[in-house]
């Protein structure tokens, strides 16, 4: 009998550790009570929320450890675990409610009690099961408080807002939607899914509103997923006044893409202005038009006094280029064959406008008078009194004193060929290039002419004298080259004086070119931010002998002209086959590439033969070609012969056959220039 009573109160110990286990492992607090609302057992986890321990809580009434209060109000709150007693059913704490531990501090909690019942039904007592919802409580102030801000956010938007859901329903406004609506005669009591602003849409185009349609449409595309964003502008004009507004509609979140968000933002005064606007643009355009006109016709005067062709001067080859930085430059150049004397001029005038043109036309007209009425035939052809009789003339005139007027002439005596040249203002002098390639700039400087500088005579211009030998050449040029800037960096004298001597065997064209393409490269563009002028002068070497020759495009003719050019070329140069073999390269790409095998089309062939060099210049009617390209890769027979045959594969191997190779700027004039290692059989 005893063993059986220890049995059956070891069986009650165990259902109780177990009960005490299981009560532990509970993330909630957790208080039971008899059916006299005493705590009969708590866990762990409600005693650190009360602060009461599990030995002093037991046998207490629930009131004195599970005090409860209002959260704002601070009012009792009835314990539910004699409610769930007296009532015999669930009860729930109403919400707000905190728990007064036992060190007087408040927890906010949430609970549910029930009570406890044995099979036959008959009350024992109640079970209270509650947890620590602080962190819920903050989260849901701090959402409040979100939710506040937003919509103080959406109501301080100076557009009308409405978000829509994937119906059409209007399910959240702003004020200034509201305050329009109200304006507009609208109902604003009871929006919320009561209101489908697609309807709206449709009677506002069913009583012959169009955009109404485009917007509904555009509303739907959203929605559907058919478009992000939809966005226009419409009118919505009153009895009283004109209005427009920008739409726009996007999707609210990604996590409810099928609800929108509808903008409607005022653009009455932008519009408003537009017109304005749009008023007077017409009016400046008209004005620009004849502004335009008066610029195109300077420009085109400025064009008609420019050269037009270079002159043709024995033993001289001559280049020039200029590219305006505006539609009227400032820049004016110039070449006169005169009396055995060949005039060169640069002038560079303040500004860029009309009056800029017309002023150099002025100082054009004013060497024009000097040599008809001033020189005579015979006298030496002197710059100094050329600048003197143009400023003359300019104090005769009423020219503006912040107009400056710089001017560079150089006259050269065509038999002596010394080179005569003043600088009046131009910041840079003229460069000299020697025939073994050495580049220096010449000393000489003066005043610019300007009425605002006072002169007395004698003036204070010296004239500067050069004597201008065989294969020399001269760079007269107006700063805008020079000086032109880029990412804060100047082009500057030092690369102008590089290309130079690096290409100071070529004509003067190929030089200009030469120069151009440097310049764009540094710059990205031909045009600087002021006018580009300059002119190359250079003293050819004596013509010993010369080759020429005009053939049809056909390659049997060609070989025939070849043979030729060999027996030409034999008394000069030694290794005569390379030269022709580089000939014919050319020669046949000008006939294949360039003129296209049309027969119709010729082939211009010169050779020169002076002291240091040969020179072959090859010239087809094609239309060019990107030689830069092909001139600096390096020549790799091998691979050369796997390829299909281009035009530029033969100007490779030329490459390493001449010394210089160089085309014109439209790529179908070639020239060649293979240095003599000796002077016998000159």
């Amino acid at each position: 009998m005893q063993n059986d009573k220890d049995t059956y109160i070891s069986s009650l110990e165990n259902i109780k550790e177990k009960l005490e286990i299981t009560l532990e492992g509970i993330g909630d607090g957790v208080i039971a009570t008899d059916a006299e609302a005493k705590i009969t057992l708590m866990n762990s986890v409600a005693e650190d929320l009360t602060g009461w321990s599990k030995e002093k809580a037991i046998g207490k009434e629930i009131d004195e450890v599970l005090r409860l209060v209002h959260e704002e109000t601070k009012e009792e709150v009835v314990n539910p675990v004699k409610k769930a007693l007296e009532i015999e059913q669930i009860v729930k704490l109403p919400k707000k409610t905190n728990l007064i531990t036992k060190s007087a501090c408040e927890v906010p909690i949430d609970d549910s009690t029930s009570p406890i019942k044995d099979k036959e039904g008959n009350l024992k007592g109640a079970i209270l099961i509650f947890r620590d919802i602080s962190a819920e409580r903050r989260l849901k102030k701090e959402l409040n408080k979100s939710k506040d801000f937003l919509i103080t956010v959406l109501n301080s938007i100076a557009a009308n807002i409405a978000v829509l859901d994937e119906k059409g329903y209007i399910i959240q406004t702003n004020n200034k939607w509201r305050e329009f609506h109200r304006n507009n005669d609208g109902q604003i009591s009871n929006w919320n899914n009561e209101i489908n602003y697609l309807e709206v849409c449709q009677k506002s185009y069913n009583n012959g509103t169009e955009d109404a349609k485009v917007a509904a449409e555009g509303i739907k595309k959203v929605i559907q997923g058919e478009e992000e964003i939809f966005e226009f502008e419409y009118s919505c004009h009153s009895p009283t006044e004109k209005r427009w507004f920008n739409m726009k509609v996007t999707p609210l979140t990604e996590e409810y893409p099928t609800k929108v968000v509808t903008f409607h933002i005022d653009i009455t005064f932008r519009r408003l202005a537009e017109e304005k606007v749009k008023e007077k643009s017409q009016k400046l355009e008209k004005a620009n038009q004849q502004i335009n006109q008066v610029l195109d016709k300077g420009m085109e005067i400025h064009k008609q006094f420019l050269p037009k062709e270079l002159p043709d001067v024995e033993g001289i080859s001559i280049a020039s280029y200029y590219e305006p930085a505006e539609r009227v430059g400032g820049d004016f150049y110039n070449f006169i064959k005169l009396d055995g004397y060949l005039l060169v001029y640069l002038v560079d005038i303040t500004g860029h406008s009309l009056d800029g043109a017309i002023l150099n036309i002025f100082i054009r007209e004013c060497i024009n008078n000097f040599l008809l009425f001033e020189y005579r035939k015979g006298r030496n052809l002197s710059p100094k009194n050329i600048i003197q009789f143009i400023i003359e003339r300019y104090n005769e005139e009423d020219f503006p004193d912040d107009y400056f007027a710089c001017i560079l002439i150089g006259a050269l005596d065509l038999t002596s060929m010394e080179f005569t040249f003043i600088n009046a203002g131009f910041q840079f002098p003229p460069m000299r290039i020697t025939e073994s390639g050495k580049v220096f700039s010449l000393s000489c400087g003066g005043m610019p002419i300007s009425s605002a500088i006072s002169y007395e005579l004698p003036l204070g211009y010296t004239e500067e004298v050069l004597d201008f030998k065989e294969g020399e050449g001269l760079l007269l040029t107006s700063d805008g080259l020079i000086e032109e800037y880029v990412h804060n960096k100047r082009y500057g004298e030092e690369r102008l004086q590089a290309v130079l001597k690096d290409n100071h065997r070529l004509p003067p064209d190929l030089i200009a070119d030469k120069i151009k393409g440097d310049f764009k490269e540094f710059a990205g563009s031909l045009t600087g931010h002021d006018d580009i002028t300059f002119v190359i002068l250079k003293r050819d070497l004596p013509i010993i002998d010369e080759f020429k020759r005009k053939f049809k495009s056909s390659i049997e003719v060609m070989y025939q002209v070849q043979e030729e050019l060999t027996e030409f070329i034999i008394p000069y140069y030694e290794e005569s086959t390379l030269i022709c073999i580089g000939f014919q390269e050319i020669a046949a790409n000008a006939i294949e590439h360039g003129n296209k095998m049309d027969e119709n089309k010729a082939v211009e062939i010169k050779a020169e033969v002076t002291e240091k060099y040969i020179k072959i210049i090859i010239k087809d009617e094609g239309e060019g070609f990107d030689w830069q390209s092909k001139v600096n890769q390096s020549f790799n027979i091998e691979k050369e012969a796997q390829i299909e045959k281009e035009r530029g594969r033969g100007i490779k191997m030329i490459n390493e056959l001449y010394d210089e190779i160089c085309y014109n700027e439209r790529g179908n004039e070639v020239y060649l220039l293979k240095f003599r290692k000796s002077k016998t059989n000159c």
